[in-house]
């Protein structure tokens, strides 16, 4: 249990510290990218059929 959280606990870190150098077009893209999957998926999915 504790190894868990010191590994979950690191590669949060690390994924954090991954966003820092990139510039603020990089994640403003990523946002959007990440926003507009839902909706993707949504269309995606078939209608029930009453």
């Amino acid at each position: 249990m504790l190894l868990r959280l010191a590994c979950l606990t690191m590669t949060t870190t690390f994924s954090f510290l991954g966003l820092l150098p990139r510039i603020n077009c990089d994640k403003e893209i990523e946002i959007l990218v990440l926003r507009h999957q839902p909706m993707v998926l949504q269309r995606q999915m078939a209608k029930p059929v009453l």
